[in-house]
């Protein structure tokens, strides 16, 4: 099994794009939320700081009748999605006494924002 680990935003992004699900559908989906295997989730309940893991399941496309792993066929979206000249997102964990110093780097690039 392909291992991905992806943030509640970028795993959104992926399940709520149309153009993934077009004639396809998933089987088995086993993800886990912040490390709780999590068989049964609500998409809009997902933040997007959450730390979402691929655990199981499939990517099946109907008409072709491709089954492709959900991690793999996630993975080479998420690959699709990279660009280097748009911004980029990332997932940052941090002792708490360092929280302070890690907002003021942040916050002093011009391009950087805190989203959550």
């Amino acid at each position: 099994m392909t291992e991905l680990v992806m943030s509640g935003a970028e795993f959104k992004a992926y399940w709520n794009d149309a153009e993934v699900w077009d004639d396809a559908e998933s089987e088995d989906a086993l993800i886990s939320i912040n490390g709780t295997n999590v068989p049964y989730f609500e998409i809009e309940k997902i933040k997007d700081t959450d730390v979402i893991k691929f655990v199981d399941g499939v990517h099946y496309h109907m008409p072709t009748g491709d089954v492709t792993e959900l991690a793999e066929h996630a993975a080479k979206w998420k690959e699709t999605q990279a660009d280097t000249t748009v911004k980029r997102k990332i997932l940052l964990e941090v002792n708490e006494e360092d929280m302070d110093a890690i907002l003021a780097a942040i916050k002093s690039i011009s391009s950087a924002k805190v989203i959550g």
